[in-house]
């Protein structure tokens, strides 16, 4: 059985539904209600309760049964048609018979649309459609010739998981950046950092390593952290800095999405500093001048444990990307200049230890960068020196080009050769004839192509023996 279209045969005039008795099966103010509005004359309504009470009651049975499994709700909005429809629909039919006619139609292959038709039951369609041949869909699902299927149970609602202040005060913060535009710095600080407490009205936060910590204090991010939470009414914020102790050490709480509230596990322990490993800058996602300034804290507290964490010195950025520049890009460099201003005797002697606001003074972390001492390499000895002949100048132009190309080797190889002109033939002479022909099918083709991006006269080439002889 499928869909049919809706009838396309115009309602009852107004004046047909006054002299139309009522059925035995429509109660009597259901009746007098239809006869009231009818009185009155249809018009659209804009709002369902404007409605006659008769029609609403149908409209909240359609919405409640029948729309919450995928269905077109009823709008608001209900035109003269739509209206004249369910006043005619409730003379057929009893409220009560629709509400068990509405609850079959998400149990209906049929109106679901998984048969021929392919097309879901509308309203219009159950109120006042015919199937092809002639019967209402009402009286096929009441009848049973529609076949039904059990409604799946209604999906268990999800516990409501209690939230903790501290979970509470992070999650707002993170819902405030999302806001205004800072997913990204969202997802770096649900990575990176970790809410521990609630003092003061400060909440307090610690950070996954150095690499991390840096990142807070260098790009403003803590700042930034300190200003959405006065704004949702905290005093402000308090980073808890890492203990570089030796010691095993506990976690108040895990580390906890900006937009998500689980509730708080126990506290796990956590390994010491010296079983962590520091993160790259694209682990975290910080900028390399960051991540380098992290490995510096942890090289220094490695070297004095006792030593207080210090943040990046003012200018610490710029000095980084100069002083990179300086040593040709390799940061492996900077890193060697800075364990060997660790073990300075006057960088021992500053207060704080070894603080990298003076390392960056520009005669004292340049005289501590190894290899500056270093000879030279020794000068590669020279190819064969070329005649300074015409015939010499267009070889030497010519293995410039195969140099050029990017084939070094085969140029050194080709300049072993004596070269001569004869006319627009470039001639060079190999050590022998087998030299010659060994020359002429490794490098014939590639000299024969560069010879064509030269102007000189030279028209071709030859690869020769001693005494000219091929």
């Amino acid at each position: 059985m499928t869909l049919g279209a809706p009838s396309s045969s115009p309602s009852p005039s107004p004046s047909a539904w006054e002299g139309r008795a009522p059925a035995g099966a429509v109660t009597l103010p259901v009746t007098l209600a239809l006869r009231d509005t009818l009185a009155g004359g249809l018009r659209e309504h804009r709002k369902p309760d404007t409605l006659p009470a008769p029609v609403q009651a149908l409209r909240s049975a359609w919405d409640e049964l029948v729309a919450p499994h995928g269905f077109t709700a009823w709008g608001e909005r209900t035109s003269r048609q739509l209206l004249a429809d369910a006043l005619a629909a409730l003379e057929r039919r009893p409220l009560d018979e629709w509400r068990r006619v509405f609850a079959l139609v998400p149990c209906s292959p049929v109106c679901r649309g998984e048969l021929l038709s392919r097309q879901r039951a509308s309203l219009v369609y159950m109120l006042r459609g015919r199937t092809n041949a002639g019967y209402e869909p009402a009286e096929l699902l009441l009848s049973g010739a529609w076949s039904v299927d059990p409604l799946p149970p209604a999906p268990e609602a999800a516990p409501v998981i209690e939230e903790t202040p501290v979970a509470r005060a992070w999650r707002q913060v993170g819902e405030t950046l999302a806001t205004d535009g800072k997913a990204g710095l969202v997802e770096q600080l649900t990575r990176n950092v970790r809410p521990v407490a609630l003092e003061d009205g400060h909440l307090v936060v610690e950070c996954v390593d150095f690499a991390a910590e840096a990142w807070l204090h260098v790009d403003g991010v803590l700042e930034l952290v300190r200003q959405v939470l006065r704004m949702l009414g905290h005093a402000g914020v308090r980073l808890l800095r890492i203990d570089v102790s030796p010691k095993l050490e506990a976690t108040a709480a895990p580390s906890v999405p900006l937009h998500v509230a689980p509730v708080a596990p126990p506290p796990p322990a956590r390994p010491a500093r010296e079983a962590r490993v520091p993160l790259a800058a694209a682990d975290v996602g910080v900028a390399a001048h960051v991540a380098f300034f992290a490995w510096t804290q942890e090289e220094r507290l490695s070297v004095y444990p006792n030593a207080m964490p210090q943040p990046p010195p003012p200018g610490w950025e710029e000095w980084y990307r100069q002083a990179l520049a300086a040593v040709g890009g390799d940061e492996g460099r900077l890193r060697a200049a800075w364990q060997a201003y660790l073990q300075d005797d006057w960088a021992r002697g500053r207060k704080p230890v070894c603080p990298a606001v003076a390392f960056i003074v520009a005669d004292v972390w340049q005289r501590h960068v190894p290899g500056q001492d270093a000879p030279a390499a020794p000068a590669v000895a020279p190819g064969p020196a070329l005649p300074d002949t015409q015939a010499g100048h267009a070889w030497g132009a010519l293995l410039k080009r195969v140099d050029a190309a990017g084939k070094p080797y085969a140029a050194k190889q080709l300049a072993r050769l004596r070269p001569a002109l004869d006319g627009t033939m470039l001639l060079l002479e190999a050590p022998d004839r087998v030299g010659a022909k060994w020359f002429d099918e490794e490098y014939g083709h590639l000299v024969k192509a560069e010879l064509a991006g030269l102007s000189d006269g030279v028209k071709d080439v030859r690869f020769v023996a001693p005494g000219g002889e091929r």
